[in-house]
């Protein structure tokens, strides 16, 4: 005989079993193993029994037994079993919670209140809020499980009433509390004064302040930054154009300064030394500000003069090698300050042509390296191709010398070109410049007869394809390698993508070059990854960082960082607009 309970509810269960023959069905049940209920007898003789037991109490363990007798009176009982009934649906809400308190401080209020009583328990409290006292717009702000509340963020001086109700796990939820209204304080205490201001000079143009954090009784936000320079005359000492600088952090880095007052403090005057001095004072939120620290300030050496150029300049051909090498620039001479020293070159290495004449035309894919002496070996060259190099001098400043230029060297190259020029169907093209309004194009290839149009072709955007024609300048014989054209009156700050296609004299294309994709700039500086004339830029600036690279014409890495105080920058930016990894660097600002 087989017999479980199934369809157990909170008042309820079915008792079922199968037998071998056919007999009735019968169950005693109750709450301990004497039973002391039965349900009705069901004398249907059958084999599979189903015997329903109702009116039971929720969350209890039940005993029971089945009982079955055959036609012949013979009667079989079962061992006995149990089962526990389920609870009843919860239908009953927690009573309203009661003597809900709040205590205000200056930018928050703090809620204590007795807990609620419910049949099952409590799950949390809903906490409502308006503004003003007597107010009745409640809207939702938080939960709580515990008896208290912090609201935060509030606005100092200003009234909030609040309210809250109980809510147990099934859902029910209670009536509201008392309403409480409580005022935020108004905060008119300042912070401390910043303590251990100092200032290093981290280089020619730039210095780094840091302090001790101030503290105030609702917190400090932010810091106020006043630099003067100092100016000596027959009265004494002043200080004059003061400047104010905001920062949320104790460390500072200031490139913002003005060289147009030079300070004579020793005989003869150097243009371009000045004494600054700093102090700081700290602000809460309520606008409070602490008294100014002590000052702190030094010498701020401002070089604005480039170094003297490379001299000697020239380069040799060894086999499989190209050298590059000339006598070492120098810089400004050394005073009372120290001294200045080239920090090192920028080296650009381009792939030119020669006619027949051996007259050198313009220059293409030009590469650019940094070294830290004024000689290179370089031995990524090709046969049949021509290089010309050009260096200048960089010093610490981020100042550069004027460049100098080789006489140009080849490997192998044509000495006589072939009568006519054979047609090469391909076009590489290139971007080789850019500024606010106009683009650059250079492009290699399409060797013909020395007849025939090139049709160059332009839309605005990254990947767009709406090309439109805008130029169709002429072929001209031995100007194949490095065509130039520039694409003016353009719109500052936005991204135009090129390709050129050259056709023979009998309007047939020939060749289509690549898509060039670039974008014109605003304001641009290129200096070993730091901005020239930074007292240039002024307003609301947006710096651009990222890497263009020629090969698969795309914009990668791109990046943002805004500001409205380039004092606050305290960057290296590099956008590579030329082809190779050790390219020019840039930086772009939009404002």
């Amino acid at each position: 005989m087989t017999v479980y309970a199934s369809g157990i509810s909170g008042t309820g269960a079915t008792i079922y079993w199968t037998t071998d023959e056919g007999v009735d069905s019968q169950v005693e049940y109750g709450l301990t193993a004497s039973y002391g209920s039965t349900s009705l007898l069901n004398v249907s003789q059958v084999l599979n029994h189903a015997v329903g037991i109702s009116s039971l109490t929720d969350m209890t363990v039940y005993h029971y037994r089945v009982r079955s007798r055959n036609s012949s009176g013979n009667l079989s009982v079962s061992s006995d079993y149990t089962f526990n009934t389920s609870s009843a649906p919860d239908t009953s809400p927690p009573s309203p919670p009661s003597g809900l308190n709040a205590t205000p401080s200056f930018t928050q209020i703090n809620l204590l209140w007795t807990a609620s009583i419910d049949n099952v328990g409590v799950g949390s409290y809903l906490i409502e809020r308006c503004s003003s006292a007597g107010c009745n717009n409640f809207a939702f702000i938080g939960s709580s499980s515990f008896f208290s509340y912090t609201d935060g963020g509030l606005i100092p001086g200003t009234s909030y009433t609040y309210r809250i109700r109980a809510i147990d796990a099934a859902g029910n939820v209670s009536n509201y509390s008392n309403a409480v209204t409580a005022t935020t304080t108004t905060d008119t205490v300042p912070p401390t004064t910043p303590t251990n201001l100092t200032m290093t000079q981290g280089g020619n143009n730039y210095a780094t302040l840091s302090w001790t954090d101030a503290t105030d009784n609702a917190g400090v936000i932010g810091y106020w930054i006043e630099r003067c320079m100092e100016q000596y005359t027959n009265s004494g000492t002043l200080l004059i154009n003061c400047q104010k600088f905001y920062t949320t952090s104790t460390i500072y880095f200031d490139r913002n300064f003005d060289v147009s007052y030079p300070v004579c403090y020793y005989t003869p005057c150097q243009q371009y030394q000045a004494v600054y001095r700093y102090h700081v004072q700290a602000v809460d939120a309520a606008g409070n500000s602490s008294p100014y620290s002590s000052y702190a300030g030094t010498y701020i050496i401002i070089d604005n003069t480039p170094p003297n150029a490379v001299t000697g300049f020239t380069s040799s051909l060894s086999s499989g090698q190209i050298n590059v090498y000339g006598t070492y620039a120098t810089d400004n001479t050394t005073g009372w300050w120290g001294s200045w020293t080239v920090k090192g070159y920028w080296l650009e290495r381009c792939e030119g042509i020669q006619d027949s004449s051996r007259v050198w035309y313009r220059n293409v894919n030009c590469k650019n390296y940094y070294l830290t002496n004024s000689s290179y070996g370089d031995t990524n060259i090709w046969s049949q191709v021509g290089y010309t190099y050009n260096i200048w001098p960089v010093d610490n400043s981020g100042n550069l010398g004027a460049s100098v230029s080789t006489v140009g060297q080849y490997w192998q190259m044509y000495t006589n070109w072939p009568n006519p020029l054979p047609v090469n169907n391909s076009i590489t093209l290139a971007i080789s410049g850019t500024s606010f309004n106009q683009i650059n194009l250079e492009w290699e290839g399409s060797w013909n007869n020395g007849s025939g149009t090139y049709q160059i072709e332009r839309c605005q955007g990254y990947n767009c394809t709406n090309f439109n024609p805008i130029a169709k300048p002429p072929v001209t014989l031995y100007t194949t390698y490095g065509v130039p054209f520039t694409d003016s009156g353009l719109i500052p700050g936005t991204v135009y993508s090129y390709k050129v296609k050259a056709f023979d004299s009998t309007g047939t294309l020939i060749a289509t070059s690549n898509i060039a994709t670039t974008f014109t700039t605003y304001y641009e500086g290129f200096n070993d990854g730091y901005a020239k004339n930074w007292n240039e830029i002024s307003g609301t600036w947006e710096v651009f960082l990222g890497e263009y690279s020629q090969n698969n014409n795309s914009l990668n890495n791109a990046a943002s960082t805004f500001g409205n105080n380039y004092g606050d920058l305290n960057i290296q930016a590099k956008i590579n607009l030329f082809n190779g990894t050790n390219d020019r660097e840039k930086i772009l600002f939009r404002y």
